[in-house]
């Protein structure tokens, strides 16, 4: 019994020794886009997650990584900046591999959406896109959840929507039952590949863009 509860113990410090400082890239990802011929696109992006609008997370706040009792460790963005900017770096990176010409921004998590889209909107650009975050986290131990709510929207010259696309969720993208830490860093990438993919690829919002 002893031994059992000293090997149970050696276990957890381990896999709270491989919960510590761990980090996602979000910036190695590849999506593939059309927007049809060259066109300047102002891409503007928000982070709206409550948890970073209050303060208690940072903005490069990206996710949990348990240890061996469930405890949690914050998991950062590789980059070392806020979230927002691997967005807006991996959706340039995307729209320019396209064809388009981008001009991006980021916006403050305390502006408001109205603020927000007369600011795109008044930037010089064939077209205006903009994508907030409500939501964007992992959660790891022997399985990696992705927790995610975030809108496209293509506007008009006045602002308004012209198109818009949202997805939310609770994905399972890793797991095991060998009892061993899963790696988010190792998931998380491919799966946020595939959900710009999805949000960006949809038709309404790739017909706008083009």
């Amino acid at each position: 019994m002893i031994k059992r509860i000293i090997g149970t113990c050696i276990l957890a410090a381990a896999l709270a020794g491989c919960a510590v400082g761990n980090k996602i890239d979000y910036r190695a990802q590849s999506i593939s886009l059309n927007t049809g011929e060259a066109k300047t696109i102002a891409l503007g992006v928000q982070d709206e997650r409550p948890y970073v609008k209050s303060g208690s997370k940072t903005p490069q706040f990206v996710g949990i990584q348990r240890g061996g009792f469930g405890n949690p460790f914050n998991v950062q963005t590789e980059s070392g900046a806020p979230l927002v900017e691997d967005f807006k770096a991996a959706i340039s990176s995307a729209l320019t591999r396209s064809g388009a010409k981008v001009v991006a921004s980021t916006y403050a998590s305390s502006e408001s959406l109205d603020a927000i889209k007369a600011k795109l909107v008044a930037t010089p650009a064939d077209r205006h896109l903009l994508i907030t975050f409500k939501e964007w986290k992992t959660d790891s131990l022997m399985n990696t959840s992705l927790h995610y709510n975030i809108t496209a929207r293509v506007l008009g010259s006045g602002g308004d929507a012209v198109a818009e696309k949202q997805l939310s969720g609770k994905d399972k993208i890793s797991g095991n039952v060998t009892g061993t830490q899963t790696n988010a860093g190792s998931t998380v990438p491919a799966a946020f590949s595939r959900k710009l993919q999805a949000l960006l690829s949809d038709p309404a919002i790739a017909a706008a863009l083009k």
